[in-house]
């Protein structure tokens, strides 16, 4: 900000939302003076977009607006790792979305990410975009290796606009076969987004708090529920800070898995 005139002035910055602080936000400015206002965003805000106005007010009562446009973006989870993986397939889908009263929309966001699973290996990423005939589709290359052949293909949506994961039924069953095409441009596979979403919890070295606002399909299974083998080491612990309950990954003992007291996780607890 600058003071243009010839006399020294007060301000002082208004309609701060709670999320947004200004350093600062108050003061006095000189004759001719500037000052830098710097301002910082709450980095627990959530993912969306947020319109506000800010207003500069000096001691004449006198305001001058800003208008403050932000954008808070989520960021893929996944990414596709092609090495060991010498074979490939293609297939054109099309992501549709259930809207209520038994009404489809079809995914149009080029933001959003389609993926490809064998198991729990992501073997497949892209995005959704407009064909020549502007209707929006997803082009798949899916990559694979022998080991691959004949195993069922699981598809997940990642939303970019709010940053959560949804599974995806596709229209048919579809296994990785090397050298196959599913679906066309004209009749593309149907991918279908379900009620079923999943969590992503994103862990650091040591301990760390964690909660579910997801109802779990398997609250029973720790295995299954927390499935993503290549993110555990023999020895990691889950605690039930209420119930002093706790598992152990165990990959000494056979089957590997979680193993304690710890059996059920509870639903929207630490």
């Amino acid at each position: 900000i600058r003071n243009h005139g010839g006399t020294t002035r007060e301000y002082h910055l208004n309609s701060l939302p709670s999320w947004l602080t200004a350093q600062p936000a108050s003061g006095f400015l000189a004759p001719l003076e500037t000052q830098t206002i710097t301002f910082t965003v709450d980095e627990g805000l959530n993912i969306g977009e947020y319109t506000e106005y800010i207003y500069l007010t000096d001691d004449q009562q006198l305001d001058d607006r800003l208008l403050l446009n932000l954008h808070i973006k989520a960021t893929c989870p996944w990414t596709l790792d092609q090495t060991e993986l010498n074979r490939s397939m293609s297939l054109i889908g099309q992501v549709q979305i259930p809207a209520g009263n038994g009404t489809i929309q079809i995914d149009t966001d080029s933001q959003d990410m389609v993926a490809a699973f064998v198991g729990e290996q992501c073997v497949a990423l892209a995005p959704v975009r407009l064909n020549q005939q502007t209707k929006p589709v997803t082009y798949m290359t899916i990559y694979g290796n022998d080991s691959h052949a004949g195993k069922a293909l699981r598809f997940q949506l990642w939303h970019a606009k709010n940053g959560k994961v949804y599974i995806l039924a596709p229209s048919e069953d579809i296994p990785f076969r090397a050298n196959e095409c599913y679906g066309c441009e004209g009749t593309p596979i149907t991918l279908t987004v379900t009620d079923r979403q999943v969590q992503l919890l994103t862990l650091q070295p040591g301990w760390n708090w964690f909660s579910l606002y997801l109802k779990p399909t398997y609250r029973s299974d720790l295995t299954r529920l927390f499935c993503s083998s290549d993110a555990w080491t023999n020895g990691d612990i889950i605690k039930s800070p209420e119930e002093q309950y706790f598992a152990e990954y165990q990959m000494n003992t056979l089957p590997i898995r979680w193993y304690g007291t710890l059996s059920t996780i509870r639903y929207r607890s630490i």
